[in-house]
């Protein structure tokens, strides 16, 4: 037979084991606990909806595709699913060989320069001129013609400005292009 002390502790070492599984379902997100401070955390999740935007490539004319994307009031961020769009398209089209992650965008504190955070650059080393202009003009397009209000776009690559030995990114790009 038991006694009282072999009692609390078996109650007690069940009870650590439920509260550790709780603990553990919560950091899994099994459940989820809401609390009335976390209410502005649910209201940004109203400000995305989905829509129809329209991207524009450069593969020997000037072609169009019609995607849907994520879309909040945040122009960087809109930016950011834009040219994440445009990148996997050219990829597919093979207008780039590697295929590149948008790592970030953000905007400056006046809201006149874009900054466009790539993982590498997109340009491989025998493309022509001519090629990296227009990949370049696919993005500033895009963003232009979705209503990207921006007058300025930076490209970075690796948190540097993009390299490259043809076209001088360590200057912004205007957003109406060239």
């Amino acid at each position: 037979m038991l006694s009282i002390n072999n009692k609390y502790f078996y109650v007690l070492i069940a009870a650590l084991f439920g509260t550790g599984l709780l603990y553990y379902a919560w950091q899994q997100e099994w459940i989820i606990f809401r609390h009335p401070s976390f209410a502005s955390k649910i209201t940004l999740q109203k400000n995305y909806s989905k829509k129809n935007v329209t991207l524009h490539l450069w593969h020997d004319k000037w072609l169009t595709e019609h995607n849907e994307i994520i879309w909040s009031l945040d122009d960087a961020e809109n930016a950011k699913h834009l040219t994440r769009a445009l990148l996997n398209v050219l990829h597919e089209e093979q207008c780039i060989k590697k295929k590149i992650h948008v790592e970030g965008a953000f905007t400056d504190q006046t809201n006149q320069e874009l900054f466009l955070i790539l993982d590498r650059s997109p340009f491989s080393k025998n493309m022509s001129i001519h090629q990296k202009l227009m990949i370049t003009e696919s993005v500033l397009k895009t963003l232009r013609k979705n209503d990207i209000r921006m007058p300025k776009i930076r490209f970075l690559a690796n948190n540097q400005p993009l390299s490259d030995a043809h076209l001088d990114f360590s200057q912004s790009w205007p957003l109406e292009g060239f």
